[in-house]
């Protein structure tokens, strides 16, 4: 029997329980389940709760179209907080503009757009955490799996965090 479901953050926990096993998202060669997805979702949203996100703060994310644009969303929807989507194609001051004007406190940044980020950083206003990830993972702060931290950079009271995960013997970055 299907709950119903009457908001956003319904979809992720309907379709995670209940359809756990069925394919949410296709990304060229990749495939997300429901359940990886819920998953994943719930970790983006305890390191969103551990960076000191909480009920309707903003959080940017910088990104090409891509499986991690739904964990981050619907990490942000189980939590209550609300996801900036950030055009990619945008021009770094835009990308500034955007991420100020929201009132970012934390900031998603695809590995590819860590130039955008490194050209705008000085003048980020709110944007306290800044996350660098990269493809097919989602931010692992909690997980039984061994994370390892590394500070990419500290700029006066700002923090960028590289985090690579380390997965069924491989070391991979995120």
């Amino acid at each position: 029997m299907t709950s119903q479901i009457s908001s956003v953050v319904d979809i992720i926990r309907t379709h995670g329980k209940e359809r756990s096993g069925h394919v949410a998202l296709i990304e060229s060669t990749h495939t997300c389940t429901w359940g990886q997805l819920y998953a994943r979702a719930s970790q983006v949203a305890n390191g969103l709760w551990a960076a000191g996100v909480r009920a309707q703060d903003r959080v940017a994310f910088l990104d090409k179209n891509s499986i991690e644009h739904f964990e981050v969303f619907y990490g942000c929807t189980l939590i209550n907080a609300v996801s900036v989507d950030v055009n990619w194609r945008l021009a770094p001051q835009e990308v500034e503009y955007i991420v100020n004007d929201a009132e970012a406190k934390v900031f998603i940044v695809h590995a590819d757009f860590v130039s955008v980020l490194e050209a705008i950083l000085p003048n980020l206003t709110h944007a306290k955490t800044i996350f660098v990830i990269n493809n097919y993972i989602a931010i692992p702060l909690f997980t039984p799996i061994m994370t390892l931290l590394i500070i990419y950079k500290k700029l006066q009271n700002l923090l960028i965090i590289k985090i690579l995960k380390f997965a069924f013997g491989t070391l991979i970055a995120l």
